[in-house]
């Protein structure tokens, strides 16, 4: 009895440790959450990244593919900017 009473005590003590852990990620999480619903960080592509990957269902295996394929989308777009920018500066520069 005493052996079950020591193995109960035991599980107790993995389960409020398991416990604990589990709410220091969830507050680390919605910090990010929160962060993330900021106005100034609201339409960064990485941004809405993490959104989907935070708000996806289990069922959505594929959120990080998903979100991975957004930032590049983005880069991409960034570098065609960067691109024309470097265009307009070249033809402004010769005149």
């Amino acid at each position: 009895m005493d052996a079950l009473n020591e193995e109960i005590t035991q599980l107790k003590l993995n389960t409020d440790a398991v416990e604990k852990e589990r709410d220091f990620y969830f507050s680390k999480l919605r910090d990010v959450e929160i962060m993330c619903q900021m106005a100034e960080f609201k339409e960064m592509p990485v941004v809405k990244a993490i959104i989907q990957i935070l708000y996806a269902s289990d069922e959505n295996v594929d959120v990080l593919q998903i979100a991975q394929s957004a930032i590049e989308e983005t880069h991409r777009n960034v570098d065609v900017l960067q691109i024309e920018q470097s265009a307009d500066e070249e033809t402004h520069s010769t005149d």
